[in-house]
């Protein structure tokens, strides 16, 4: 008989516990934005609780992958404003859930905890950047970049190029950078061996940016300039050998391959050398061979076959006589006008012959 009324009396007691429980008002938490966030997002989380007549102070709890649920006050990180807690966007981190209550100093003194808010962090989306042609560029030549982003749509774009003296900057809108929509052209004469550009998306919606594309670097080939501009020379003329194509060509070195020295540098003695550029003063027969520019790390740039001609008697008749056989070729009318003297001279010798016999 003890036994069922101790029996009775805690199961009256459980029953009135669970009824103030039930009682106690619940808070409600919602976040915003309410979907997704992007990375570098910030949150704001807001409690509500019906009472609306109660002053009530809000308490916020968190928990994550590692912890269980901790207490958050006010810090660098989480800034408290009555019933909304913003989160910056360095704690906003995927997986993270939130709940929060209010407490007040006369019944009830506290309500229920609210629902859970999970944070799910998702990555910007991410630009690509393309550059037109691909190939090493040539002196000379404009370059046209290309941002695209395949998610979510309005976007206006930034460029940033960085270069060997500073960092990355922005690129505006200039008499070399011309910016239409998704693209930039690059005049040739802004065109930079080693040069680094990326872009990135910006519109006025979620998300608000995007990650920075890679970086694209630009490659300027560098060609051998030859001055005079010919293959064929003669001996005692002059020779300068240029390596060009770069706003700084330190480093590149003129090479040759002749059958007697194999290969060998300008240094070596059959030039001299001022920065990237070779002189010859005086040409020889022995300086017939392949020249080319070489970098400090193995790069070559195109090849040109150097000709070196001795001047002789036969080889300077042999020249008068294929300049006036080019001469009648481009004259036709000349050559009929020496083969028409030619006859008249014959026919005036014999006229006269003939009278002298008479």
């Amino acid at each position: 008989m003890e036994f069922r009324s101790l029996s009775v009396i805690l199961l009256l007691t459980t029953i009135i516990c669970c009824g103030q429980s039930e009682d106690l008002p619940r808070a409600t938490l919602t976040a915003e934005p309410a979907s997704a966030v992007f990375s570098g997002e910030s949150v704001t989380l807001k409690c509500e609780i019906e009472h609306i007549n109660i002053s009530w102070t809000y308490q916020w709890n968190k928990q994550d992958k590692w912890h269980g649920w901790t207490a958050v006050s006010q810090s660098e990180y989480y800034s408290e404003n009555m019933s909304a807690l913003t989160i910056t966007e360095d704690a906003v981190l995927d997986g993270d859930q939130y709940r929060c209550r209010g407490e007040q100093s006369d019944r009830p003194t506290s309500s229920q905890y609210s629902n859970t808010v999970l944070l799910t962090v998702k990555a910007l989306p991410r630009a690509t950047l393309t550059v037109e042609p691909e190939r090493p560029l040539s002196t000379g030549e404009s370059v046209t970049l290309k941002c695209e982003i395949n998610t979510h749509a309005g976007w206006t774009y930034q460029w940033h190029k960085q270069n060997k003296q500073s960092g990355w900057t922005a690129v505006p809108q200039s008499a070399n950078c011309t910016v239409n929509r998704d693209t930039l052209t690059i005049r040739e004469d802004a065109v930079i061996n080693g040069d680094q550009y990326q872009c990135r998306g910006e519109r006025r919606y979620r998300p608000t940016s995007s990650q920075y594309s890679e970086s694209v670097t630009l490659t300027v080939k560098v060609f051998l300039r030859v001055s005079p501009s010919r293959t064929q020379h003669f001996i005692t003329d002059s020779l300068s050998l240029s390596c060009e194509g770069q706003s700084d060509s330190a480093g590149w070195r003129v090479r040759r391959y002749t059958h007697s020295e194999k290969v060998s540098d300008c240094s070596s003695g059959w030039g001299s050398v001022t920065g990237s550029t070779c002189n010859i003063n005086s040409l020889s027969t022995s300086h017939t061979g392949v020249y080319w520019c070489e970098s400090e790390s193995g790069e070559s740039s195109n090849a040109v076959n150097i000709t070196v001609h001795s001047v002789s008697n036969s080889g300077a008749s042999f020249s008068v006589f294929s300049l006036l056989s080019s001469l009648m070729a481009v004259s036709p009318y000349l050559l009929v006008s020496i083969v028409l003297m030619v006859k008249c001279y014959r026919a005036r010798a014999k006229s006269d012959q003939l009278n002298l016999m008479s």
